[in-house]
């Protein structure tokens, strides 16, 4: 009789500053286990494929506007000046 154990699991990459892009990184497992039915034990590993580090493709914008009282919103900011910044929506 052939018995079977699945092992599920998910993983995530460190933002941290030891993992790189580039860097290659791999999952291994081992399991020991008793035979139930002669009592002998026993071990088996796996390995999984190896995988690359990449950095996501997000861009981070921000938009000013000039609120200082008799200025417009688009002219160019001065020392003193009062900016605030447009909601995500304003520059899409």
């Amino acid at each position: 009789m052939t018995r079977l154990m699945r092992a599920t699991y998910s993983v995530r990459i460190n933002n941290d500053l030891v993992t790189d892009v580039g860097d290659t990184l791999q999952n291994s497992a081992t399991v020991y286990f008793t035979s139930g039915e002669d009592g002998s034990q026993a071990s088996d590993n796996d390995t999984t494929d190896a995988i690359t580090a990449i950095e996501s493709g997000l861009d981070a914008n921000k938009a000013l506007a000039n609120v200082t009282g008799g200025k417009q919103p688009t002219d160019p900011i001065a020392l003193g000046d009062t900016v605030e910044y447009l909601p995500f929506q304003a520059f899409l």
